[in-house]
């Protein structure tokens, strides 16, 4: 009995990978969702919950927004392109951009 519960425990100690990694899911590509023509250029992506998160485009003067957790994106159009997003106390968000504007936000939904 004792040379079993051994080798159970050699085999745990050599092989601790065996389902640690099985809960991980795929990516799902949902790059057709967000709108405009500036997909080759995102630049930036927060989420403040499970719903509600915002990416940003770094060629064009726009921000996306999601608030059904990515199945679709309205555009927030901004004064250039953003390639910075950031929230604090996920009340007030930033954004910055390329021209060294910087956005404020406390409209978050």
């Amino acid at each position: 009995m004792k040379k079993i519960f051994l080798l159970i425990l050699a085999l745990l100690f050599l092989f601790p990978t065996i389902n640690l990694y099985s809960q991980y899911t795929e990516w799902e590509n949902i790059s057709n969702r967000i709108p405009g023509d500036s997909l080759n250029n995102l630049s930036d992506a927060y989420l403040i919950s499970r719903w509600v998160g915002w990416i940003s485009s770094s060629s064009n003067p726009e921000i996306y927004r999601t608030t059904d957790s990515g199945q679709t994106w309205e555009v927030q159009n901004t004064q250039s392109p953003i390639t910075t997003i950031n929230f604090y106390y996920y009340t007030i968000g930033y954004a910055g951009g390329i021209d060294g504007i910087v956005f404020k936000t406390t409209d978050i939904f």
